[in-house]
């Protein structure tokens, strides 16, 4: 990029004239406007790199993966370039903009996390999980809230991305740690929600 601009040229004068060439009318400037071009293009990989910054996966025993059917080790799109939005257990909460039935100020599902606790997402049929996590709470002192996300729910998902976005049905559930890392999800309401969230807690935490 510095080269096709003319600023690494050794002189004042060649530079002058090597970037006039990036408006010029000839062969040399097209082919030199193609160049700077291309060399703009490659920069993409070290300032728009989203992914490299947001693709990370944990894979250790602070994270749940025994009820998933596989893994997600190749993901959509370039690994570095592009973010892959997923709550499959040790991937980031992905943001969602939400808001209340009477719309107040937006808030994202990422700020419905951390805060120094454990956090329950889920939806309509999802009380269950409220009570589990009150249970939760109770037995191992680990303070777990829970928020219901859809239609008349703590919060609704006005734009419909939470639902493309959760993996799991309304009445399942997303855990998420408190540095708002997926700690595991359930695809469905179980029908001891508070067992298995205390037992998956544990784990988490390596608690016997």
């Amino acid at each position: 990029m510095w080269q096709n601009s003319g600023i690494l040229a050794p002189d004042a004068a060649t530079r002058k004239s090597q970037f006039a060439e990036l408006s010029a009318d000839t062969p040399d400037g097209r082919e030199r406007r193609k160049a700077f071009s291309a060399a703009i293009r490659g920069t993409r990989f070290e300032f728009q790199g989203v992914g490299i910054e947001m693709n990370q996966r944990y894979k250790s025993s602070a994270v749940y993966q025994a009820d998933e059917d596989g893994d997600i080790s190749s993901l959509e799109g370039d690994a570095i370039l592009d973010y892959h939005k997923t709550t499959y257990p040790g991937a980031r909460v992905p943001h969602a903009w939400l808001n209340t039935a009477v719309p107040k100020r937006p808030i994202s599902t990422i700020d419905l996390c951390g805060k120094g606790r454990f956090t329950i997402l889920t939806g309509i049929g999802g009380q269950a999980w409220r009570e589990a996590a009150a249970e939760a709470t109770k037995a191992l002192r680990v303070p777990v809230e829970v928020f219901s996300i859809g239609f008349r729910q703590d919060y609704e998902d006005v734009y419909f991305e939470w639902e493309q976005l959760r993996g799991v049905e309304e009445n399942g559930c997303v855990l998420v740690r408190p540095d708002r890392f997926v700690a595991w999800r359930c695809k469905e309401r179980l029908d001891d929600c508070t067992e298995k969230l205390v037992s998956v807690i544990c784990k988490v935490l390596s608690v016997e």
